[in-house]
């Protein structure tokens, strides 16, 4: 939660579409139902593996706090404000 409101990612959604998408964009003059109108629209899938490298590449800047728990190797438990934030950063 955050701002005491529930924040959905929809992560395996993106990455279905995502895989499908890439499964059949070459067949689309076979598969007249496989269009995908708007598929420019889908986001990055917001899992850890791009955060971490973007924040070693230096274009994530974190908090002392959430520094300071990464660097202790500290489990950052689901839908905490620090997971969430790292989250949206990723997709916005």
């Amino acid at each position: 939660m955050t701002g005491g409101q529930q924040v959905f990612f929809y992560k395996r959604a993106q990455i279905l579409v995502g895989d499908l998408y890439g499964a059949l964009k070459n067949r689309q003059s076979d598969l007249k139902h496989a269009y995908f109108e708007g598929i420019e629209e889908l986001t990055m899938f917001p899992d850890y593996r791009v955060p971490q490298i973007l924040h070693h590449l230096g274009v994530f800047e974190y908090s002392e706090e959430l520094s300071g728990a990464i660097s202790a190797f500290k489990v950052i438990p689901h839908a905490d404000q620090m997971e969430i934030e790292i989250r949206a950063a990723t997709v916005d």
